[in-house]
């Protein structure tokens, strides 16, 4: 019994030293290399499409404040809501007319 026992664990270990030279050896070569070229170059062009993103939305985000602002200067600048805001404080209309011409406006 002893002697077979033997054998066995030999064989048991002979067969764990294959599994672990034609499985985990291949493995671990291939995880290195994937490790080392293709993750730093996903990570390469990662890096840049965040910065192309970013510099997109900065200068989307331009525009829009360049927008508003040309939209607030319009309001300002017009005349018509000042000319109503003025009646209005001094009563010379309602506050439906009022309401009505800032509607119409906008």
């Amino acid at each position: 019994m002893q002697k077979v026992w033997e054998k066995l664990k030999t064989i048991k270990i002979s067969l764990l030293m294959m599994v672990l030279i034609c499985w985990l050896l291949p493995t671990l070569v291939l995880g290195f290399f994937m490790g080392t070229r293709f993750f730093q170059s996903l990570q390469d062009k990662t890096e840049a499409a965040l910065i192309s993103g970013a510099e997109h939305a900065q200068v989307l985000a331009l525009k829009n404040i360049s927008h508003v602002i040309t939209l607030a200067k319009d309001v300002t600048y017009d005349g018509e809501l000042s000319e109503a805001v003025r009646d209005y404080e001094v009563e010379k209309i309602t506050y439906q007319e009022y309401f009505k011409i800032v509607r119409n406006y906008l």
